[in-house]
């Protein structure tokens, strides 16, 4: 064999060995966290008609609280074309498609990156890019939106 078989033998062996180890020394934590996988929300058919729950906060190690899931989520945000310009770029890293919406754009949720896009604009999230404004019900057309007076 070569040296860089060799090493690149030795670097997955590494890398195994490291793997179980964290494994053996974890074993607990690793149980709990993949038995509370259960509970944490999904969304099984991602940007299939905009459904499922949303978190604004949350990782992998550790859900949400309640008051950060949104258990009816928006179908689309209304962006300004002022935030549409501004958001623009972010929007297109994640494959976010929208429609015009009179003089600005309206982002639908039904998009396979649905869960991403609530944390890029909407003013609950923490890092949000633009306050876009949360739509909750929408014509057949997507053109207008109306916001529900309750958020």
């Amino acid at each position: 064999m070569t040296a860089r078989r060799l090493r690149r033998v030795d670097t997955q062996l590494i890398s195994a060995e490291a793997s179980l180890d964290f494994l053996r020394e974890n074993r607990g934590r690793v149980a709990t966290q993949t038995a509370d996988a259960a509970q944490r929300p999904t969304d099984r058919h991602p940007g299939r008609a905009g459904t499922g729950t949303l978190a604004f906060a949350g990782t992998d190690n550790m859900l949400p609280l309640p008051e950060e899931i949104d258990t009816t989520p928006p179908c689309a945000y209304r962006l300004t074309a002022a935030q549409s310009g501004e958001a623009r770029r972010t929007l297109a890293l994640q494959g976010a498609t929208s429609r015009p919406s009179g003089s600005g754009r309206l982002v639908p949720l039904g998009q396979p990156a649905r869960s991403v896009f609530p944390l890029l604009l909407d003013e609950r999230a923490i890092n949000h890019v633009v306050e876009g404004d949360a739509c909750r019900l929408l014509t057949r057309s997507l053109e207008t939106c109306h916001r529900q007076n309750a958020l």
